[in-house]
């Protein structure tokens, strides 16, 4: 199945895949989403999953700033339009 964000890689690094090629076959490539907009955050999660990414969802700093306190992610994307007071 072709992904909608090609093979989510990172310049000058190798490319990200769901289950963390190379390593245990346990490890998921983990991504936090952070984005205000409820119907994007929900795509990019529903899209990410069904791709088998690891995914968490955030709606604000807060949030986000929590998920990372507890777990490690791989990737994070961020709204660079997030709004500071954003309801969710």
């Amino acid at each position: 199945m072709a992904s909608v964000f090609g093979d989510l890689s990172l310049v000058g690094s190798t490319p990200l895949t769901p289950n963390g090629e190379g390593e245990s076959s346990k490890h998921r490539t983990r991504v936090l989403v952070l984005d205000d907009q409820v119907a994007i955050r929900s795509l990019l999660g529903e899209v990410l999953t069904a791709n088998h990414y690891h995914v968490s969802l955030a709606k604000n700093l807060v949030e986000a700033a929590q998920l990372i306190e507890l777990s490690h992610f791989d990737v994070i994307i961020v709204d660079i339009f997030l709004s500071e007071t954003s309801p969710g």
